[in-house]
């Protein structure tokens, strides 16, 4: 069967086959702007990447995924969590030297005990969630 034509300003092409079942969902404002941003990630419409999502998790889609749903997301989860730790890493070294001038000066800010409470907190976080999406990708 030959290819159709995508109607007109449409972004992709159809597909061989027509697909004749629709399904419906409901999704609070959040979880659909979730899908939305997820979506413009991989430069597709909403919908076609719900479908290409739950054909490669049925293992129907032979795509990207290999038949393991949110794989693609979950590694780039993990490489922008692995970034911003070492913006924490890089955050301590700094909040380190306030500290050696603390020890060597006796001179601090009036804020430094609250920034590194907050610091701490932030990579506590952050590597747990690394450590949580690293687990999903095996």
């Amino acid at each position: 069967m030959a290819r159709r034509s995508a109607a007109p300003g449409s972004r992709r092409r159809h597909g061989d086959a027509r697909r004749e079942r629709r399904l419906t969902v409901w999704y609070s404002e959040a979880e659909l702007e979730a899908v939305r941003r997820a979506a413009a990630r991989r430069k597709m419409a909403p919908a076609a990447w719900l479908a290409k999502l739950g054909t490669d998790a049925a293992g129907g889609g032979g795509g990207e995924a290999g038949g393991r749903a949110l794989a693609g997301e979950v590694a780039d989860a993990v490489a922008g969590m692995s970034d911003a730790t070492e913006v924490a890493r890089r955050i301590g070294y700094l909040l380190n030297q306030a500290v050696a001038k603390l020890h060597a000066l006796g001179e601090h800010s009036p804020d430094l005990e609250a920034s590194a409470g907050v610091v701490a907190r932030a990579v506590r976080r952050m590597e747990k969630a690394t450590l949580a999406a690293g687990r999903a990708l095996r």
